[in-house]
């Protein structure tokens, strides 16, 4: 453990075009949607898109606790904005036929919930898009509003989560770290070297530092 008398210079960038590899969705494709009342649930859903549509003009995304599952709906590109954030590809978004025409969707286990609640309300740069999130939970007589939160204005519900499992995003995207720790015996001084690679979020930091404490 190194204790620093000074502040750190951290270089971070984003890597072009990286390979990655895709987290898997530990639902079947279609999370169970196949089950539903399709009819029903994009009527209440057509209803509930002008209802409660942000006043603020950011993209609104509804995540539906489905109790085994979460299921994210929409015609404005909602499950495909999850699915890339996700999986880094579109192929997990399905359509939910309900006699008109089919409503885009994507399942995601409750694992997956602080990661995905944490990259849309906790943007990592001050140019990201920022969304207005709503979490919806299944009851005896259908879906009803538990929480709405947005970059900013975290409500305790939604904030609990994301501060839930500190360790989900590791788990499910480790970070490949390697630190290095150099000693110039002449001037006695140590040079501590931090390096990271983050698959999930396509970023490579590095850092060097002079221990003088």
């Amino acid at each position: 453990i190194f204790f620093l008398s000074r502040p750190i210079s951290f270089l971070s960038m984003t890597v072009p075009n990286p390979v990655v590899l895709s987290t898997p969705n530990k639902e079947p494709q279609g999370g169970g949607l196949d089950k539903i009342d399709a009819k029903a649930f994009v009527r209440f859903y057509s209803k509930i898109s002008i209802d409660s549509e942000s006043s603020s003009g950011a993209p609104v995304i509804r995540l539906f606790d489905r109790k085994s599952y979460i299921s994210v709906h929409g015609y404005d590109d909602e499950p495909y904005i999850v699915s890339r954030i996700l999986y880094k590809s579109v192929a997990q978004v399905v359509h939910v036929n309900g006699g008109g025409r089919p409503l885009p969707s994507i399942t995601l286990t409750h694992q997956l919930l602080p990661i995905i609640l944490k990259e849309l309300l906790v943007p990592s740069s001050a140019d990201a898009v920022k969304y207005r999130v709503e979490y919806w939970q299944e009851g005896p007589s259908g879906f009803g509003l538990v929480s709405a939160s947005s970059p900013g204005r975290l409500d305790p519900f939604m904030e609990e989560q994301i501060c839930a499992n500190p360790n989900a995003f590791l788990d499910e995207h480790p970070i490949v770290a390697a630190v290095t720790v150099k000693y110039d015996a002449t001037h006695a001084l140590r040079t501590v070297g931090f390096a990271y690679i983050d698959s999930f979020s396509h970023r490579l930091g590095a850092c060097e530092f002079v221990d003088d404490a």
